[in-house]
């Protein structure tokens, strides 16, 4: 499946079963890898992360791997994690999941012959839970992002000046000025730096709250990885990429304008943070029906949570 997909896509694919087909390549006259997409736990005993290990050795220090893994220990997440140029995603993934991650990967990678960016925008984290700011800063440092990290947003303030370009992480409950009143203070300013803030798990009505207060994008804690890499490519995207925004606000439209009225009706209900029952109650329906309705709702936007529904929703209304 993996070999169908990127192949479709125009790339040169090489597959290999466990780690001793891959490890008898090395011996093959330039053969070179751009991205290396691993198993963590592969036939022969080995895991992928010896085999990344090995291939780097072999001649390509920053090679961008995509891990795979169903392994969810912490033992293993914390190997992991101290791999620089990896992306790993739990199985089971979604394809557009690993075209993304190949896609940031291959991005960031050099080409030979072109200069580095000099300009790199920073990720300034601004959470007061210390260990947690700690760790997706050294997170995004490991992604080879430039990231600036604040215990509060008052502190965020002093220090950085209104020209600095990069985009905003930032937990929107916090003691003093919270995540939500730091962007309005954004805004007052004129500022306009892409802004991610960190909500609750399933906050849905604070996740409106955040758009309504000029939020590009919003993740839900606790943080995977993944997403959050994710979330950080999306709002740099923002400033360098309007046809992706347009190809996906277009995407957004057309989910929406599959749904029927009483769907829509059913939508809005859940935006304002109801449930079903009380949607039910609302709307002079049974909860039966409501639930029907939901379901409908979250295929025909293919949203798996109320999240992902919620910006769908934020990306049609942008649109044109």
């Amino acid at each position: 499946m993996l070999n169908s997909l990127f192949t479709s896509e125009g790339a040169l694919v090489t597959v290999a079963a466990n780690a001793a087909m891959v490890l008898n390549r090395l011996a093959q006259p330039a053969q070179s890898f751009d991205l290396v997409i691993s198993d963590y736990t592969l036939r022969d005993g080995a895991t992928g992360l010896e085999v990344i290990a090995r291939l780097r050795a072999a001649g390509s220090p920053d090679l961008p791997v995509i891990l795979l893994t169903g392994d969810i220990s912490t033992g293993t997440l914390r190997k992991i994690g101290a791999v620089t140029g990896c992306i790993h995603l739990t199985k089971p993934v979604t394809t557009s999941e690993l075209m993304r991650a190949a896609g940031i990967l291959l991005s960031r990678r050099q080409r030979p012959g072109t200069e580095a960016n000099t300009t790199e925008p920073t990720i300034f984290v601004i959470d007061d839970d210390d260990p947690l700011r700690q760790t997706m800063s050294m997170l995004l440092t490991e992604e080879g992002r430039s990231v600036e990290n604040y215990p509060t947003a008052e502190a965020f303030l002093a220090a950085v000046a209104p020209t600095r370009e990069g985009c905003l992480l930032v937990d929107a409950v916090m003691p003093g000025m919270g995540g939500l009143e730091l962007l309005r203070q954004l805004h007052r300013q004129n500022r306009s730096l892409p802004a991610i803030v960190m909500t609750g798990h399933g906050d849905v009505t604070m996740a409106v709250a955040a758009m309504k207060a000029g939020a590009t994008d919003f993740i839900a804690k606790p943080l995977n990885p993944a997403g959050l890499l994710a979330a950080v490519e999306r709002a740099l995207e923002k400033g360098r990429d309007l046809a992706a925004d347009g190809v996906r606000r277009s995407e957004a439209v057309g989910r929406m304008s599959s749904l029927t009225p009483r769907e829509y009706d059913v939508l809005e209900q859940l935006l304002a943070g109801h449930r079903n029952k009380t949607i039910a109650h609302h709307l002079g329906i049974s909860q039966r029906t409501v639930e029907n309705h939901r379901a409908s709702v979250m295929r025909k936007t293919k949203s798996k949570a109320l999240l992902d529904l919620l910006r769908t929703v934020i990306d049609a209304n942008q649109s044109d």
